[in-house]
Protein backbone atom coordinates (compact mmCIF):
# COMPACT_ATOMS: atom_id res chain seq x y z
CA UNK A 1 0.00 0.00 0.00
CA UNK A 2 3.00 2.40 1.24
CA UNK A 3 4.67 1.77 -2.26
CA UNK A 4 1.56 1.84 -4.19
CA UNK A 5 1.04 5.23 -3.28
CA UNK A 6 4.41 6.42 -3.89
CA UNK A 7 4.64 5.21 -7.01
CA UNK A 8 0.85 6.78 -8.02
CA UNK A 9 2.33 10.33 -7.50
CA UNK A 10 5.80 10.18 -7.86
CA UNK A 11 5.59 7.68 -11.30
CA UNK A 12 9.12 6.76 -11.14
CA UNK A 13 10.32 3.70 -9.09
CA UNK A 14 13.21 5.04 -8.10
CA UNK A 15 11.81 7.81 -6.09
CA UNK A 16 8.95 5.75 -4.92
CA UNK A 17 11.09 3.43 -3.26
CA UNK A 18 13.17 6.62 -1.23
CA UNK A 19 9.68 8.12 -0.40
CA UNK A 20 8.90 4.45 0.65
CA UNK A 21 12.06 4.41 2.45
CA UNK A 22 11.44 7.45 4.31
CA UNK A 23 8.00 6.90 5.47
CA UNK A 24 9.08 3.92 7.00
CA UNK A 25 12.33 6.01 9.05
CA UNK A 26 9.22 8.29 10.35
CA UNK A 27 7.75 5.51 11.51
CA UNK A 28 10.54 4.60 13.30
CA UNK A 29 11.13 7.78 14.74
CA UNK A 30 7.09 8.52 15.77
CA UNK A 31 6.01 5.33 16.56
CA UNK A 32 4.87 6.89 20.07
CA UNK A 33 3.50 9.58 18.66
CA UNK A 34 0.56 7.32 16.53
CA UNK A 35 -2.74 7.34 18.81
CA UNK A 36 -4.27 4.46 19.90
CA UNK A 37 -7.31 5.12 17.88
CA UNK A 38 -5.60 5.64 14.90
CA UNK A 39 -4.32 2.76 12.68
CA UNK A 40 -0.70 2.62 11.60
CA UNK A 41 -1.87 1.92 8.19
CA UNK A 42 -3.82 5.19 7.93
CA UNK A 43 -0.41 7.11 9.40
CA UNK A 44 1.33 5.32 7.14
CA UNK A 45 -0.51 6.15 4.15
CA UNK A 46 -1.08 10.03 4.78
CA UNK A 47 2.79 10.16 5.69
CA UNK A 48 3.88 8.25 2.39
CA UNK A 49 1.09 10.27 -0.06
CA UNK A 50 2.71 13.66 2.09
CA UNK A 51 6.17 12.65 1.42
CA UNK A 52 5.68 11.50 -2.09
CA UNK A 53 3.91 15.04 -3.17
CA UNK A 54 6.82 16.86 -1.58
CA UNK A 55 9.18 15.15 -3.49
CA UNK A 56 7.48 15.47 -6.91
CA UNK A 57 7.25 19.39 -5.53
CA UNK A 58 11.40 19.37 -5.18
CA UNK A 59 11.83 17.65 -8.14
CA UNK A 60 10.10 20.22 -10.22
CA UNK A 61 12.01 22.76 -8.80
CA UNK A 62 15.06 20.81 -9.66
CA UNK A 63 14.37 20.72 -12.99
CA UNK A 64 13.33 23.93 -13.09
CA UNK A 65 16.97 25.38 -11.83
CA UNK A 66 18.98 22.58 -13.87
CA UNK A 67 17.37 24.17 -17.28
CA UNK A 68 18.63 27.59 -16.35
Amino acid sequence: MVLGVCRTVLHNLHDAEDAFQAAFLLLSRKAGSIHRRESVSGWLYRVAYHLAVRSAADASRRKVRERR
